[in-house]
């Protein structure tokens, strides 16, 4: 949240360490998403949500990875696994 409000920001998204947004990761204020939906007739979250120009954050280095990429079974059952074991990283601004 205080990504948000420092300078105000339209939303925010985590950014991985490869440096790629995340869009499933974020936080949006309510106007502007809204305001994007009614606008948007594409198919795409990152052509939804790139234009609002999201403050990116990262997370601290560790392991697991908290966007772990579930393709195929068997990745969502490492990322289950994953999950039951670890803290939730603490966000911190980019």
């Amino acid at each position: 949240l205080h990504a948000l409000a420092h300078p105000p920001a339209a939303g925010a998204v985590l950014v991985d360490d490869a440096g790629r947004e995340q869009w499933l990761v974020g936080m949006w204020r309510v106007q502007a998403l809204a305001g994007a939906l009614r606008s948007y007739s594409g198919d795409s979250l990152r052509g939804l949500l790139a234009p609002l120009r999201p403050r990116p954050l990262g997370v601290m280095a560790r392991e697991p990875r908290p966007w772990l990429d579930c393709d195929t079974a068997e990745h969502l059952e490492r990322a289950r696994r994953l999950a039951h074991h670890a803290d939730p990283p603490a966000p911190v601004a980019r």
